[in-house]
């Protein structure tokens, strides 16, 4: 890597739709984020940098000894994924009275082209968000999110057209994630988002909960999943990576403070889902919407197909 950023540390990282690995870099001291394109040496074990570092312009709050910085302070910045792509967004992690915006930095097209900037977008409601904004996914042109404290609603952000930054709060119905859960991370597939909803106080075993997209004229229904992990689980630092459309990647620390490899890595099967929701569909044409909900409600419960897979201890 250049030397110049030597003082970076790695802040997220995503698999890019071309197969290399596209690695978010922040600079402590300043706040800066950064992109670079990597391969992965499987056999050595090794990350190479195979491109440029470039700069993305987000910039979160930082302090040092002399400087404060307050201008970023108060948003959260995640990378994140929409149809084209990687995105790293910039997103408030409160509703403020004034300055509410959101920043997209484009990072898959940024790489394949050499072409893009970061997009800034000005929030606008009437209203103010009593809320904390979390779990935030991207999909047909719309920003989504979630009340950290109940699933059952979000805020809805249009990226594009004439509605663009015009904010609504839209209510879901079904089994939400509950609060007992303390971590949900998400990832967004074509006809729903999959969360990952953990605790890593209490002993509450994990489990998927999937968000219907599919019918946005109404309120969006969440199904919880059948999720069977080992008694070894996932509970801490929790990483959940899309590789397709059809298989996730779930990582993180081991929830037995006694385990041996410290930490797990599962390869998780989600290719059913995208069958089943093509059976809907179909069922929806012939005959109605009550006979598919009924179909997807139940086919849901199955089991998905999970494979543990070695990793290595932590150092």
């Amino acid at each position: 890597m250049d030397p110049l950023y030597q003082d970076c540390q790695v802040y997220d990282l995503a698999f890019c739709q071309r197969g290399t690995l596209l690695i978010c870099l922040q600079r402590v001291v300043s706040g800066e984020f950064f992109i670079c394109e990597c391969s992965i040496d499987s056999s050595a074990r090794v990350v190479n940098v195979t491109g440029a570092v470039h700069r993305t312009n987000i910039v979160s709050a930082y302090e040092t000894r002399n400087v404060r910085d307050n201008s970023s302070k108060g948003k959260s910045v995640v990378l994140i994924r929409d149809e084209a792509g990687v995105v790293l967004l910039s997103h408030p992690i409160k509703w403020q009275s004034s300055g509410n915006v959101i920043e997209l930095f484009h990072a898959s097209n940024f790489l394949a082209t050499s072409v893009g900037d970061k997009y800034t977008i000005s929030l606008q409601s009437r209203e103010n968000f009593d809320a904390t904004f979390a779990s935030p996914f991207i999909s047909r042109n719309h920003l989504y999110l979630f009340y950290g404290h109940d699933y059952s609603r979000f805020l809805l952000v249009p990226l594009t057209g004439t509605s663009c930054g015009k904010c609504e709060i839209r209510r879901t119905q079904g089994l939400h994630p509950p609060e007992a859960y303390m971590s949900k991370t998400v990832q967004c597939f074509d006809d729903f988002a999959l969360i990952y909803a953990n605790q890593n106080v209490r002993n509450l075993r994990p489990n998927f909960y999937l968000l219907n997209l599919t019918n946005f004229s109404r309120n969006l229904t969440w199904y919880p999943l059948n999720l069977m992990l080992s008694h070894h689980f996932p509970n801490g630092n929790i990483s959940l990576q899309k590789c397709g459309e059809h298989v996730i990647y779930l990582h993180g620390d081991c929830n037995q403070s006694n385990c041996i490899e410290r930490t797990h890595l599962y390869q998780i099967d989600v290719a059913p889902l995208t069958v089943q929701f093509s059976i809907c569909f179909f069922l929806i044409w012939c005959f109605g919407r009550t006979s598919s909900k009924d179909v997807l409600a139940s086919t849901l419960l199955h089991p998905f197909t999970v494979t543990r897979l070695s990793t290595l201890a932590s150092k």
